[in-house]
């Protein structure tokens, strides 16, 4: 049964706290995307790079948040950057690979045209092949977004918010169970 009561008395934390929350995830996106994309056309242009970078990205996927937000607390203490860092590092391991593959799926073909007609390599870039990749490079950040990992991350972020107290008033006011689930990364 829900407590209509209580969402009204608390709308405006409610409003509040989802706009922040939405506030974190952007900047955790936007920076993910920034460094994606520059490590993403480095790796198109020179493919060593690619490997380590994927593989590191991986591995940081794979330690739980909580984990990684504790790691950071005596380094940055609690706050926006404890837990930005880790919301930032997530976003890599699926940008990274989206950003590459776009570029990736640029024909060829379409590489010697660019070159042909007089494109520099920055022009052919930014002019022939970036519009081909976008597509997939958006690809790759709608699905991070919707994923999961970004919105329930920022739920946890330690001293970064407290949408998660009231998430916890809001389903012991609707007599939700809570069950905790160990070992869940990010």
């Amino acid at each position: 049964m829900l407590d209509w009561a209580w969402i009204a008395d608390h709308l405006p934390a409610l409003a509040f706290r989802t706009g922040q929350h939405l506030y974190l995830a952007a900047i955790a996106l936007a920076l993910g995307f920034l460094i994606s994309f520059g490590i993403g056309v480095a790796a198109s242009r020179w493919r060593p790079i690619y490997s380590p970078a994927a593989i590191a990205a991986g591995i940081v996927f794979t330690i739980p948040s909580l984990a990684l937000f504790s790691a950071f607390v005596p380094i940055t203490g609690l706050g926006l950057i404890t837990a930005e860092i880790p919301l930032v590092l997530y976003t890599l391991v699926i940008l990274l690979r989206n950003v590459v593959a776009g570029f990736d799926s640029v024909p060829a073909d379409v590489r010697e045209a660019a070159d042909g007609m007089g494109f520099g390599r920055g022009a052919r870039l930014w002019r022939v092949e970036l519009p081909l990749a976008v597509p997939l490079i958006v690809a790759g950040l709608l699905v991070f977004a919707m994923s999961g990992d970004l919105p329930f991350g920022t739920l946890a972020s330690p001293g970064a918010g407290m949408l998660p107290k009231l998430v916890l008033g809001l389903m012991m006011a609707f007599g939700a169970i809570i069950v905790a689930r160990a070992g869940e990364s990010p």
